[in-house]
């Protein structure tokens, strides 16, 4: 299962203006498609992601109803009077209050995830989130404040009174609940907005939803979000350092109420709440608005004017601006070509005589431009590794040229022997030795304990000014389809192609592949040089690409061996390491 969230054409792919590549999904439309047509898919299509997300926010918000409930239980509850506690808590619910901050809850919690439902459809979302997107931080901020509304209204509610109506001396006890509440939300949610997992997937049709709540129960490494509930044990000490120093200030007595009421089952209900509800909604966002949708097929015959279900096929959603029905109509032709027999035959039609099957070449293009996309990805990486490499090397030497601005006297040996360190029998040793010796020096001048309070600084520095990035999640994960969809096609075509129109394009195929294999060799090999000022922790997305593209290519020439002798000597040594 790989997760689904880029689009494919120019003029709406928006790319962050630190990455270091332009935007390369150029996809020439193949078949042409009028505004009215397009205009109508998309609006269409649009509706249809509406209905699903009102959906999806409608039964979070009731499941958060219900948490909240039970934690609003939990929070009359006190161990030194039991019996008032629990007469207290049953009066609650014949109070008008009581049901109006269940419903304000409802209604905040349905914004909120309504709202998340956008951020986690982004075009653009990295991994995590970060400070440098507005929304995001009006998402943090907004989810902060609905909780901290919510926790207010509760503690309002819940003010004990005297006979004379007014508050008694168990105020205090409201009072540390809620400050230390502010301190928690203001924690918790930083910490779950900021390293969880907002990615939209697409689900396989044969998991059942139960497994769903079975990994909200249990989370494993399979789960759909990657959020580390050791993050959530950090907010939760950091919140109560922060209110036990606010006691012992304020009113160090107020510490006995942590032992006499069900304070401490309150606030970790308050965290389990919060990250149960919000991860529970990226679950159910993801089964339920990231449904798969089959699309319509393409009619044997040439339509001017298309009805509305008719103009809603696979081929006209590649030519529309949608980046949701491009990644709906990709997950889709993926499935058709690996797993849809009957579906295949009717869209791609390969036995059909002519020069090329029917809709096989917008297909193909479209997956080769992907392919090709990610490996300029790949080759912009590696200029950006070679131009550091030829400036540490100019910076050594002493480059003349305008380009580095350094002197010829630069390149006496004596002047780098001073700046390195390096004074021993330098004459006698060459200048690859020289620059490996200066290499291995500077990485054993900083001790650990150096390079670990650099490291912590650099952590922070990187949370509030990311890192650069070569190549995007949705980058890998588009080319994973790509590449799947095409050699699935390929394979398909021995049995289904009477007239061999796919295998006239096996070699152009074979080659873009080993193309992007060789340029993701290189990169791997080298990236560490970026480390410092790109973001290299890519190593899941590369290996899910060389792994796609090994059983693509062994799958590929395994039906047309007699295709290899077509290929350079260099070609067959590539292909020999796949197999």
């Amino acid at each position: 299962m790989f997760k689904q969230n880029q689009q494919f054409l120019e003029s709406s792919f928006n790319f962050r203006e630190d990455s270091p590549r332009r935007p390369i999904f150029n996809h020439k439309v193949v078949t042409s498609t009028n505004d009215d047509i397009r205009s109508k898919v998309e609006e269409w299509f649009n509706a249809l992601l509406l209905k699903r997300k009102l959906v999806a926010s409608i039964g979070i918000a009731c499941l958060a109803s219900i948490a909240l409930f039970i934690q609003t239980v939990i929070t009359e509850f006190n161990i030194l009077s039991p019996l008032t506690s629990i007469e207290q808590i049953f009066y609650n619910f014949t109070t008008f209050s009581f049901w109006f901050i269940l419903f304000i809850q409802s209604v905040i919690t349905f914004g909120l995830v309504f709202t998340l439902s956008h951020l986690i459809m982004s075009v653009v979302a990295p991994k995590t989130l970060s400070w440098n997107d507005g929304i995001n931080l009006i998402f943090c901020a907004s989810l902060i404040v609905a909780e901290a509304l919510i926790v207010f209204l509760i503690f309002f509610n819940s003010q004990p009174y005297d006979d004379n109506g007014t508050i008694s001396e168990d105020e205090d006890l409201a009072a540390g609940r809620f400050f230390y509440n502010i301190f928690a939300l203001i924690f918790v949610c930083t910490n779950f907005m900021f390293t969880t997992n907002f990615q939209y997937i697409f689900r396989d049709n044969n998991a059942p939803f139960q497994n769903v709540i079975l990994s909200m129960i249990i989370p494993s490494i399979d789960s759909i979000y990657s959020y580390n509930y050791k993050t959530a044990i950090v907010g939760f000490k950091r919140a109560s350092v922060l209110w036990i120093l606010f006691q012992l200030i304020t009113n160090f007595w107020g510490l006995k109420y942590v032992l006499t009421t069900g304070l401490a089952l309150y606030i970790a209900m308050t965290v389990y709440r919060i990250h149960i509800t919000y991860n529970l909604a990226v679950k159910v966002i993801n089964v339920i608005v990231m449904e798969p949708y089959h699309f319509e097929m393409p009619s044997c015959y040439n339509i001017t004017e298309p009805t509305e279900k008719q103009a809603r096929h696979i081929v006209n959603v590649f030519n529309c601006s949608n980046i949701m029905m491009k990644s709906f109509a990709l997950y889709d032709v993926r499935y058709i070509s690996d797993r849809d027999y009957k579906r295949r035959c009717e869209v791609f039609q390969l036995s059909i005589p002519g020069n090329y099957p029917r809709n096989w070449n917008s297909v193909k293009a479209m997956c080769l431009e992907i392919i090709s996309s990610v490996n300029k990805s790949f080759i912009a990486g590696n200029d950006l590794i070679h131009t550091i490499k030829m400036g540490n090397v100019a910076h050594l030497y002493g480059d003349p040229s305008s380009r580095f601005r350094k002197t010829m006297d630069m390149r006496d040996p004596r002047r780098i022997a001073t700046a390195t360190g390096l004074s021993r029998r330098i004459n006698t040793k060459s200048r690859g030795e020289l620059f490996n010796e200066y290499d291995q020096l500077q990485d054993q001048s900083l001790k650990p304990e150096i390079v670990d309070y650099f490291g912590f600084i650099e952590k922070i520095k990187n949370f509030f000014v990311p890192l650069k990035t070569i190549l995007y999640p949705i980058d890998g994960i588009l080319s994973v389809y790509a590449i799947e969809t095409i050699s699935n096609m390929v394979a398909a075509s021995v049995e289904e192609d009477e007239f061999g129109s796919v295998q006239s394009d096996v070699e152009q195929i074979v080659r873009e592949l080993l193309k992007i294999y060789v340029n993701i060799q290189n990169y791997s090999r080298d990236k560490i040089i970026l480390m410092h000022k790109y973001d290299v922790e890519d190593d899941e997305i590369i290996n899910n690409i060389q792994s796609s593209i090994k059983k693509a290519v062994v799958r590929i020439l395994s039906h047309f061996k007699n295709h290899i002798d077509n290929f350079n000597s260099d070609e067959q040594e590539i292909i020999q390491q796949l197999y």
